[in-house]
This record gives C-alpha cells, sequence and structure tokens, in this order.
C-alpha cells in the first residue's frame, strides 16, 4: 500500500507519479525522483481503462468518501482504515492508494511510501 504499488498499477495515473517523485525528492532520492518522472512522461498517453464491477468500485468509493470526511476531521487513523478497507476491495484503484498514501504524509510515515 505505497505510491510505488499505484504506480506499478497504473504507470498512467500521473498524481501518484507526481507525489511519488514529492516523496522520493523529499526524502533526497533525486536520482529516483527524476527517474520516476521520466518515467511517467515517456508513459503517459490518452488511454482509458476500464474495470469490471461497478458495485464494487461504488463500495470502495463510499469508503474513500468515509475516509475523506475522517481526513478533513483530523480523525487520520479512522481515514487510512477507509482507505484500507477501499484498496481491499478494489485492488486495482491507484487513486485509493494515493489517497492512504497521502494519509501516511499527513502522519509523516513516509518510510511506508516506499516500500
Amino acid at each position: 500500500m505505497s505510491l510505488k504499488k499505484a504506480v506499478q498499477i497504473d504507470p498512467l495515473f500521473i498524481e501518484a507519479s507526481l507525489n511519488l517523485a514529492a516523496t522520493l525528492a523529499d526524502t533526497s532520492q533525486y536520482t529516483l525522483a527524476e527517474k520516476t518522472i521520466k518515467e511517467s512522461q515517456r508513459l503517459h498517453t490518452s488511454s482509458s481503462q476500464t474495470y469490471s464491477d461497478p458495485l464494487i468500485e461504488e463500495l470502495a468509493d463510499k469508503h474513500v468518501s468515509c475516509g475523506q470526511t475522517y481526513a478533513s476531521l483530523g480523525r487520520l487513523d479512522e481515514a487510512a482504515r477507509e482507505f484500507k478497507i477501499a484498496i481491499n476491495l478494489c485492488d486495482h484503484s491507484p487513486f485509493n492508494r494515493l489517497e492512504l498514501a497521502k494519509i501516511y504524509i499527513s502522519q509523516k510515515k513516509t518510510s511506508i511510501l516506499l516500500v
């Protein structure tokens, strides 16, 4: 459950790549940050992806919404729990992993992001 994993799942998800690069740069891993940006630029296309189970995705979205609400209230542990549930339901969605990564960044758990 990390930014690296989000990029692996969907290399075209530019926000995950940019956040990974920023985290790498923040931890003085400049070469890896630059490589991440260049790879994202190389892979970025206008392709669209579709996934097969809209009901599961909708349920995962509800957990993401709950997580975002908890995060806005400063209840980061509860937010992380909701994002983890969303990830378990909808493993292919890098957005869910990105939301969890944002919580880890808020909690200053950046070492988790680089796993």
